[in-house]
């Protein structure tokens, strides 16, 4: 006489055991299997997500007389095996907008872009960092249901001697510092990451609203002179201000893919950091590969960086006719959602 193993459980197959032990793994259906010593595992979702950072604004000349291109964003991809228990649960997909020029004192980009101006009104010179690319379980913003994310590119400084004071390139899993040619290093915008925000040492007095921190990027170190951190998984600082040459571009937020020990990836993923924007007088914006459609590329001297992206294919036997799909999102300078299919055939 075999072990009852099975009972119905959203679908009305049953199934018995007819030997004396449970070893290994049986299906017993299309859309639950049975682990040893009985019970019910929901069939899994395959996850392919790709993610665009957005780029930091160009910088402007200002009183000066050059304006530093931004940095572009970095892309991220994985392919995960996201658990049958979250079916029928939302993503929250943020798809961060570009780095805009000379932004508004005390605004973020959408996607945690750090600002240019904390209280100054004298907004002529530096711009905006990037907002991150992500993607979230259960519709919620936070580190333990972070999935994926590429990092936002650094907004744009300005200089009197070149083009040199540049927005660090977005994550991969670190960001780029800002570029700053004309001073000690301590007054460069430093990048996110795997672990910590970048910390410019020369910005301790800002309200810790404007420092960098997890998913979001710092502000500029004094009032309106230096370009704003890209959000990451941890954003980037500002950058800061120092005579006669220098309002440094902001650092690049890192990006983050979840661990496998946390859920099971397919393969092996990608990070790739996006590049600081380049140095030269005929600067176009500058784009972090791979890229192409532009993507949340850096913006040049005086444009905004492009917005980022987000593709997140969903692999599911269970739906039947319908096994593959991919959805893509834009910048709409909002949250976005994505539905799991549901345990239901």
């Amino acid at each position: 006489m075999g072990r009852w193993l099975g009972g119905v459980f959203g679908n009305t197959k049953l199934a018995t055991d007819v030997t004396t032990d449970v070893t290994g793994r049986y299906t017993i259906s299309d859309q639950y299997y049975m682990v040893q010593e009985g019970g019910w595992v929901i069939s899994p979702i395959e996850l392919v997500i790709e993610a665009w950072g957005a780029g930091g604004g160009g910088g402007t000349a200002g009183g000066w007389t050059y304006g530093g291109p931004g940095g572009s964003g970095g892309y991220t991809k994985a392919t995960l095996k996201v658990p049958g228990d979250y079916r029928g649960t939302n993503l929250k997909v943020v798809v961060g907008g570009g780095g805009q020029v000379n932004g508004a004192t005390g605004v973020r980009t959408y996607g945690g872009g750090g600002g240019n101006s904390i209280v100054n009104t004298d907004n002529r010179y530096a711009s905006q960092g990037g907002g991150m690319a992500a993607v979230f379980l259960n519709n919620t913003q936070s580190a333990p249901n972070c999935l994926v994310v590429a990092g936002g590119g650094g907004g744009g400084g300005s200089s009197r001697a070149d083009n040199g004071n540049t927005g660090g390139g977005g994550g991969g899993l670190t960001g780029n510092d800002g570029s700053n040619p004309h001073s000690p290093s301590t007054y460069t915008g430093p990048g996110g990451t795997q672990s910590a925000a970048g910390v410019n040492p020369q910005g301790p007095g800002r309200p810790a609203s404007y420092k960098a921190g997890q998913f979001l990027g710092g502000f500029c170190c004094d009032t309106s002179y230096g370009g704003g951190g890209g959000g990451g998984w941890y954003g980037g600082d500002g950058g800061g201000y120092l005579e006669p040459n220098t309002m440094s571009g902001g650092g690049g937020g890192s990006g983050y893919i979840v661990p496998s020990s946390v859920i099971a990836h397919i393969g092996t993923p990608t990070m790739t950091t996006g590049n600081t924007g380049p140095n030269s007088t005929s600067a176009t914006p500058h784009v972090g590969p791979p890229n192409p459609a532009n993507q949340g590329a850096g913006g040049a001297q005086g444009s905004a960086g492009n917005p980022g992206f987000v593709k997140i294919t969903i692999n599911d036997p269970l739906n039947v006719g319908n096994t593959s799909v991919t959805t893509e999102f834009t910048y709409n300078g909002a949250d976005q959602t994505l539905a799991l299919p549901s345990a239901g055939l």
